[in-house]
């Protein structure tokens, strides 16, 4: 009995951390494209944007990341420890998409994906997203700075 809530108390703990590890962040941003609203993580930092959306397990829907890059450029994609397809959404300064990779899978790594004009914005989406929003070349988002 004692070795079955031992095991059982492990396999709780081994629970809750994977859920703190693929917890995503409190502090999500609010973009908004062709009347919908995306409630998405931020990832501004270098570490930040190396990790990514690595690791996760799920991505719901109107749920994302956006990077944010100092300055514009040919910013490159890989899908190292990913678990979800995703589409991959470039948008340059003016909020606009300039590039989309649609159902980015994890079977592509090492592959890296970059926009064929420079962005300064990255979005990823769960795969099939940006299709279903209506997201093309030219949409334009908007979140306050």
């Amino acid at each position: 009995m004692q070795r079955l809530v031992s095991v059982t108390l492990l396999l709780l703990l081994f629970l809750g951390m994977t859920v703190l590890i693929n917890a995503p962040k409190d502090d999500l941003l609010t973009l908004s494209v062709a009347n919908t609203t995306l409630h998405v993580e931020v990832a501004e930092t270098p570490a930040e944007r190396e990790k990514g959306l690595s690791g996760r397990q799920a991505l719901g829907q109107s749920d994302g990341m956006l990077f944010l890059f100092e300055t514009d450029g040919l910013h490159g994609f890989w899908m190292p420890d990913m678990y979800l397809s995703l589409d991959i959404i470039w948008l340059n300064a003016d909020k606009t998409v300039v590039h989309i990779e649609h159902n980015v899978s994890p079977d592509s790594y090492p592959a890296i994906f970059t926009s064929t004009e420079p962005a300064r914005f990255v979005l990823e989406l769960a795969a099939g997203e940006s299709e279903h929003l209506g997201i093309t070349n030219g949409s334009r988002f908007s979140w306050s700075d």
